[in-house]
């Protein structure tokens, strides 16, 4: 058995695809499989099942994928302790998350502190975060949910860093401009622009709409904020957006909801057999540092227009 015959199986195993992974690691796909054919060989064991719609693991290889992730993990810790022995915190931090700005409001501090540490980000949803966590293919996730169930995991720890609303998007000069306040009910005889499915904005103001029984006509479902924007300046219905997607747009008005200024809770979550790491351990620190000082809770700088 040799070292690069058990990264080879991890990433294989990861990346559920021989080319995928043989990309990811910067070796060819004849390479990568010829390693894995000797690992299975050499002991006589089946770790992969290839069929027509890919590779799925065999019970051994669930088993072994679960070794090697302690085993590389072990590695990662090495070479934190080297890089940083005798010199500067040192290594590097894999971020995935839904919310670039609440990650950028601790990524910026950490690296004026920590300029040797190197990070690199992902971007996902809620859902894709967590795996990606599970997996061990990065270190950190900052994610947005409803605060329910979406990030409970025995394996993960979590820290709340804020709460932020729901706003509703319209043209300049629209009706609802003229109330002082604006809550869900008062959105009735209005249309509106749906999200797409498994969107959380969508899953926060449907929530709104069946806690108030309000129903609202969709005049139409599009995905991202930028075409919502969009199809609002062009007068297809009312939008909903989440404090942390407001952008700047000079035909439009952001109008937050009153009784959806806290829907949403956006944590820093992490792996607790992560937390002894010498650079997440800062990492955490930081954004606890940034959390007391209010760093999430600025108010976007584009307001009403």
């Amino acid at each position: 058995m040799r070292y690069t015959q058990i990264r080879a199986f991890h990433e294989v195993a990861l990346e559920k695809s021989v080319s995928k992974a043989a990309q990811k690691m910067g070796q060819t796909q004849p390479a990568l499989s010829t390693q894995l054919r000797n690992l299975e060989k050499e002991y006589g064991v089946k770790l992969f099942e290839r069929t027509t719609q890919g590779l799925t693991l065999t019970q051994q290889g669930e088993k072994l994928l679960e070794l090697t992730h302690g085993f590389l993990k072990q590695e990662t810790y090495i070479d934190d302790f080297l890089k940083s022995s005798g010199a500067l915190l040192g290594g590097t931090i894999r971020l995935v998350g839904d919310d670039p700005v609440t990650a950028l409001n601790i990524i910026t501090p950490f690296k004026a502190a920590f300029d040797n540490v190197e990070i690199t980000m992902d971007f996902g949803n809620t859902l894709q975060a967590c795996q990606s966590l599970k997996e061990h293919k990065v270190d950190i996730a900052v994610i947005t949910d409803l605060g329910t169930t979406d990030i409970q995991d025995e394996n993960f720890m979590r820290l709340p860093l804020w709460r932020h609303g729901l706003s509703v998007v319209v043209p300049n000069g629209h009706d609802l401009t003229k109330n002082e306040n604006v809550c869900t009910k008062d959105l009735v005889g209005y249309s509106y622009i749906n999200r797409e499915h498994g969107s959380l904005t969508r899953r926060a103001f449907t929530r709104l709409f069946q806690e108030n029984d309000v129903t609202l006509e969709s005049t139409l479902s599009l995905c991202g904020r930028e075409a919502i924007r969009e199809a609002v300046a062009q007068g297809n219905g009312i939008g909903f957006i989440s404090d942390h997607e407001k952008g700047h747009d000079s035909r439009l008005t952001t109008l937050p909801l009153s009784d959806a200024r806290q829907i949403f809770q956006t944590s820093l979550v992490y792996l607790a057999s992560q937390k002894e790491r010498p650079i997440i351990a800062e990492f955490i620190n930081t954004a606890k540092q940034c959390k007391e000082k209010g760093s999430f809770e600025k108010p976007p700088s584009s307001n009403q227009k």
